[in-house]
């Protein structure tokens, strides 16, 4: 199947179960050839967008952007646009975790503007690593945690105000 259309139009793909309203074109896909980007539609309303840099935007705001011109390519913009206390979230899971809302790992924001890294396995950890698999920081379910390397703060100066931490 080609769909062609001029340089500055839209082709599109509608799934209908109407005859009149939104109804007509309830689900679709369009490529939109002035602004060379692919949207997906989802009950008459736009939920994906990926734009010719490569970005990709999920939800109700679909026009992905990048955060910073050192990444003006290929980035991911998740934008929740409902008021009240809803948020933006990536929910990691697999078989071993279940694939049900209470389960796996989920990287958040909500409405209150704090970032929110949540293992919800009852015996998962947050681990955090550096140079491949060798791990720096590991956060248990008791909420303990091991650090191996060297803790920086605030108004040190010297490598020799440094204290190094082994698990």
């Amino acid at each position: 199947i080609t769909i062609r259309s001029g340089t500055s139009d839209q082709g599109s793909i509608y799934f209908s179960d109407n005859t009149t309203g939104s109804g007509e074109y309830v689900g679709y896909v369009r490529y939109d050839h002035s602004g060379n980007n692919l949207a997906i539609g989802v009950d008459a309303v736009e939920r994906v967008r990926i734009t010719s840099e490569g970005n990709l935007g999920l939800g109700n705001n679909t026009s992905p952007v990048a955060t910073a011109s050192a990444y003006d390519t290929a980035s991911l913009h998740i934008h929740q646009s409902q008021s009240g206390s809803y948020g933006s979230q990536i929910h990691l899971t697999n078989a071993a975790t279940g694939a049900a809302a209470a389960n796996g790992v989920m990287i958040s924001m909500w409405s209150d503007d704090d970032l929110y890294i949540t293992n919800q396995e009852s015996d998962g950890q947050l681990k955090f690593s550096t140079g491949g698999n060798s791990d720096v920081l590991v956060i248990n379910s008791d909420g303990n945690s091991g650090f191996d390397g060297y803790l920086h703060a605030h108004g040190i100066k010297s490598d020799s105000d440094f204290t190094t931490f082994d698990r």
